[in-house]
């Protein structure tokens, strides 16, 4: 299952805040990315907003592993964090085509 996680700085006034949750987010691409594929879970594309938030789009066999990925940084730097369910074009144009052929 697709799903797509935007994430959101929640205090951009705070310089010192926004440097810690900065220099966090470069050191974990600097160091490899190492919690971006684990087993149910991978991101297949990140972007950011600088001292905003970013996105990500995430293949997860749930909920729970998305959360996996995403707990360390709501709980170390209070980033709010929105996950929606979502579908490549492909997947919605079968799941219409499904729908239309059932109805």
């Amino acid at each position: 299952m697709r799903f797509a996680v935007n994430w959101t700085v929640p205090d951009s006034t705070d310089a010192t805040y926004c440097k810690a949750v900065q220099d966090a987010v470069i050191g974990y691409i600097k160091n490899g990315c190492p919690n971006d594929e684990f087993e149910g879970f991978r991101i297949l594309e990140r972007i950011h907003f600088p001292l905003k938030g970013g996105m990500q789009i995430v293949e997860a066999q749930s909920a729970a592993h998305v959360y996996k990925f995403t707990a360390p940084w709501t709980k170390n730097f209070g980033i709010v964090v929105e996950v929606l369910p979502s579908l490549s074009d492909n997947e919605l144009v079968a799941t219409e085509e499904a729908l239309a052929a059932s109805s």
